[in-house]
C-alpha cells in the first residue's frame, strides 16, 4: 500500500456567519502514522478532517498529501479514503458488491477487483458475510464493511470521522482493538476524529488535542497525559477529569499556599519550576493522583458528597467547603475551595456519603499552570 505523509500549514476556515472553526492549524502527520484529532463538540476536529478530504474549502492555508499540494484538488482525486459516523452502505448490494463497488467505478479488471476484495475479507474478518445485505449485519459488522470499502481501495490516507461512535460500549472496545491491529498491519497513514479522550489515548500513535478552533497540543498519549502543555488539555485529557486548586506563592517562594472558605493548604512548591512570573498559581492534581490518609498526614480535608462504584475502583466526590464560613472578600472567590474535588480510590476503602475524609496529594504528580494564560508554567533551565 503506497503511504503518505500529510500535512496541514496555517489552516483557517471561517464561516459566512464569522465562526472560525480553524484558525491557523499547522499539523503534519507522518507516513503510516495514526494520528487522532480530539476535543470537544464544536472545536473543529471534523472540519479539519473534510479540509484534508476536500469536502470543506480552507479560507487559507494549505494541504499536503506526500509532496503534492491538493489544496485545490476535487475529493475524488485526492487518492483518501474517508469513514464516516453512518455506515453509508448500498442496502441492496451484497457485502461483497459494497467492498468491489468503488473499484468497478475505476474500471479495474475483475481479477483485481477479486483479489483486493478477497484480501481486506480475510483481514477485517468478512469471508462469511460476503453474501449478506447490510440489514443483515450488526452494527459492528457494517462498520466493518465500511472500514473493508475504504481499505480496499488502498488510498495513500484514511480519514475517519467518529466511526465508533454509533456502537455500544463493548463492541466500541472491540472495534477500537480491531482498528490497532489493522493499523499495525496494514502500517497506513490515518487521521482519525474523535470526542471520546479515553479513543485517544488508546488508539493514537500522537494525539492532536484542539480547542476552539486552535491545536492546542500534539504529542504521543503519555506525554499529553502526563505533561498536557495547558489546562484545557489537562482538565479534557484523562479518565477523570483533573482537579484544580487556586494557589497563591507563600511569602519565601518555595511553598504555595491556598485559602478558602475553611482550607489552608500549604505544599512545597515542585522542584525547577519557574514561577518568577507569577505570584499567584492553579495547581492541577489528577484524582488518581489524590489518597485517602489519615488526618495526621492530610493536605486537605472534606466532606463526601457522592460515592460512584465502578467495579475495582471508587471515583469519590468531596466537598472541600465548609458552608458554615463565608468570605467578606469578594476578591477571595476564586480561592474558595470547589465544591466536587474528585479522587480515585480503591473498591475496599470505607467511604461513605457525608463521612469526613482526609486526603493527601502524591507530589510529584503536581501540575503547574498560569491562571491568566492557561499555561503550564515552565521548569527553568
Amino acid at each position: 500500500m503506497d503511504v503518505a505523509r500529510v500535512r496541514l500549514d496555517d489552516i483557517h476556515k471561517t464561516y459566512a456567519n464569522g465562526r472560525q472553526a480553524a484558525n491557523g492549524i499547522d499539523l503534519d502527520v507522518a507516513d503510516g502514522e495514526l494520528m487522532v484529532l480530539v476535543g470537544p463538540s464544536g472545536c473543529g476536529k471534523s472540519t479539519v478532517l473534510r479540509i484534508v478530504a476536500g469536502l470543506e474549502t480552507a479560507t487559507r492555508g494549505t494541504i499536503w498529501i506526500g509532496d503534492r499540494d491538493v489544496t485545490d484538488v476535487r475529493p475524488q482525486d485526492r487518492d483518501v479514503a474517508m469513514v464516516f459516523q453512518q455506515y453509508a452502505l448500498y442496502p441492496h448490494k451484497s457485502v461483497r458488491q459494497n467492498l468491489a463497488f468503488a473499484l468497478e467505478l475505476r474500471r479495474m479488471s475483475r481479477l483485481e477487483i477479486d483479489r483486493r476484495v478477497t484480501q481486506v475479507s480475510r483481514v477485517l474478518g468478512l469471508d462469511d458475510l460476503l453474501d449478506g445485505k447490510p440489514a443483515q449485519l450488526s452494527g459492528g459488522q457494517r462498520q466493518r464493511v465500511a472500514l473493508g470499502r475504504a481499505i480496499v481501495r488502498e488510498p495513500k490516507a484514511f480519514l475517519f470521522d467518529e466511526p465508533l461512535s454509533n456502537l455500544d460500549a463493548k463492541l466500541r472496545i472491540q472495534t477500537r482493538a480491531e482498528l490497532t491491529r489493522l493499523h499495525r498491519r496494514l502500517g497506513a497513514t490515518m487521521i482519525y476524529v474523535t470526542h471520546d479522550q479515553e479513543e485517544a489515548m488508546t488508539l493514537g500513535d500522537r494525539i492532536a488535542v484542539l480547542h476552539e478552533g486552535r491545536l492546542q497540543q500534539c504529542a504521543p498519549p503519555l506525554e499529553v497525559y502526563r505533561t498536557p502543555a495547558n489546562a484545557f488539555v489537562a482538565g479534557f485529557v484523562g479518565s477523570y477529569a483533573m482537579n484544580f486548586l487556586a494557589c497563591e506563592l507563600a511569602e519565601e517562594g518555595n511553598h504555595l499556599r491556598l485559602d478558602g472558605r475553611a482550607l489552608s493548604l500549604t505544599i512545597p512548591l515542585p522542584p525547577a519550576t519557574d514561577v518568577s512570573s507569577t505570584r499567584h498559581v492553579l495547581v492541577g492534581i489528577r484524582p488518581e493522583d489524590v489518597e485517602i490518609v489519615d488526618s495526621d498526614s492530610a493536605d486537605l480535608t472534606g466532606r463526601v458528597d457522592v460515592v460512584e462504584r465502578l467495579g475495582a475502583q471508587l471515583l469519590v466526590h468531596v466537598d472541600l467547603r465548609e458552608p458554615s464560613r463565608e468570605t467578606a472578600d469578594p476578591s477571595a472567590i476564586d480561592r474558595v475551595a470547589p465544591s466536587d474535588f474528585r479522587v480515585v480510590a480503591g473498591a475496599e476503602a470505607a467511604v461513605r456519603e457525608n463521612d469526613s475524609v482526609a486526603l493527601r496529594f502524591r507530589r510529584n504528580r503536581l501540575h503547574l499552570f498560569d491562571p491568566a494564560s492557561g499555561g503550564r508554567l515552565p521548569v527553568r533551565a
